[in-house]
């Protein structure tokens, strides 16, 4: 093979040539042969079928991803349903204790509330009936008695009760009883309180406090 100058020139220039009568026709050929079948495809007796495959084809496509997004949507709003009554759940439950305990404070408020205005009416009551019960020392009698020694008897075991209920919680029925005998046995008449002090069961002071009572009861 001859690798001179001139002969590599030569070849160059032939690359050309074969280019344009070799390669370029066959190019042409290949194109005008894929254009007829394509032409053959569109405008044959199968082309109308084929087209009305393809678009077949699309829209099942089409409806099976419609049927999959509305599965999936229904999915997710089941998710979401079954997440927020889980989180509802629990918060009702705190409402509902919350208001159970108000309730419950409101009633028992209300109930110390009442519990108090009864045992302080029942108080009063209790203190308001005691000192009704109670009769002066001696009063002065608006009529003669039937039998003087028996009311004046009652006076002074009513003045000791007060004595003995209020004023001197030690004082007995004994010292009361032995007080009136010693009232009657005297010569001068006494009043039951003075004969207290005398036999010393009691002090003046006993004495003056139990006559406001009687006093405070009588007004």
């Amino acid at each position: 093979m001859d690798f001179s100058i001139p002969h590599l020139f030569d070849s160059l220039y032939a690359i050309p040539d074969f280019i344009s009568n070799h390669i370029l026709p066959y190019i042409e050929d290949v194109a005008d042969t894929v254009t007829d079948d394509g032409h053959d495809i569109g405008h044959g007796d199968g082309g109308e079928g084929y087209v009305d495959e393809s678009e077949q084809l699309l829209k099942d496509t089409a409806r099976q991803n419609m049927d999959a997004a509305e599965k999936m949507v229904k999915h997710k709003e089941k998710q979401v349903m079954g997440m927020t009554g889980m989180i509802a759940l629990p918060v009702a439950l705190l409402i509902g204790a919350f208001l159970i305990k108000i309730v419950y404070s409101m009633f028992t408020k209300t109930a110390d509330t009442v519990g108090k205005g009864v045992k302080t009416a029942t108080a009063k009551i209790k203190t308001s009936f005691v000192e009704k019960e109670v009769v002066n020392e001696d009063p002065a009698p608006s009529a003669p008695p039937k039998d003087p020694a028996r009311t004046s008897a009652r006076r002074r075991m009513l003045f000791g009760e007060v004595l003995k209920r209020f004023v001197v919680t030690t004082l007995s029925d004994a010292d009361i009883e032995r007080a009136v005998a010693a009232q009657r046995e005297g010569k001068k008449v006494k009043k039951i309180g003075e004969v207290l002090v005398e036999l010393g069961a009691i002090s003046k002071t006993d004495v003056a406090q139990a006559l406001k009572i009687q006093e405070k009861s009588g007004s």
